[in-house]
């Protein structure tokens, strides 16, 4: 941890003395078994932080992905297509789906947000394969209106998060039944009878989209 950020981290653990000790009676940083065999066995929070550093920034270009795509044969998605010529690029190597993603726009801060260039992306895809989606999803609304887009697949990160944080699993799954119950909700509330019937009819354009 950087000693920059120490006085904050102390400022916290002061503010959440029953959420440290918890935390400490529960081992810790959580493991991350599964990172063990690709992070010289140390699956720690800290290990998986240095390996991670070691590995970032990297550079991958189209041709790694056609040697890639040559080397596995199977199923092969592309993560953080945000332009629908690189949806086009990226069927023509022979991927199996992609995911339209601004990694949490920790790439770049002008990064336009996933939501914004969904739907030319899906067109340019034409049904060819699937296109997964991430980034913003915070209720069952947002799930909804990325489905009717024309996303087949949602990725849900923080809000799971947040849950895992506020009481392990439990509250992932809490956090996570949250979800299902605002997309249930808002499938009646729109007079749609299953996620099978969306589409773009269900978006309503707003002024601004049309002044635009």
């Amino acid at each position: 941890m950087p000693l920059r950020s120490l006085p904050y981290v102390l400022w916290e653990m002061i503010k959440h003395p029953v959420w440290c000790v918890e935390f400490a009676l529960q081992g810790g940083p959580a493991k991350l078994e599964s990172w063990e065999r690709y992070a010289n066995g140390d699956s720690s929070a800290a290990g998986i932080a240095r390996t991670h550093s070691a590995e970032v920034p990297s550079v991958q270009t189209w041709r790694d992905l056609e040697r890639l795509r040559t080397l596995w044969p199977g199923s092969l998605i592309v993560k953080g297509l945000l332009h629908p010529d690189d949806a086009t690029q990226a069927i023509s190597l022979g991927v199996d789906g992609i995911t339209v993603s601004n990694h949490g726009a920790v790439k770049l801060d002008s990064l336009p947000a996933t939501i914004d260039v969904l739907q030319g992306i899906v067109s340019a895809v034409d049904r060819r394969i699937p296109v997964l989606f991430d980034g913003g999803i915070r209720c069952g609304t947002h799930v909804i209106i990325a489905l009717c887009l024309g996303a087949q697949f949602c990725f849900v990160g923080r809000a799971a998060l947040y849950g895992v944080s506020a009481a392990g699993r439990a509250g992932a799954d809490r956090a996570l039944q949250i979800l299902r119950d605002e997309i249930s909700h808002t499938l009646a509330m729109i007079g749609c009878p299953s996620i099978s019937h969306l589409g773009p009819q269900f978006i309503a354009e707003t002024a601004s989209d049309l002044l635009a």
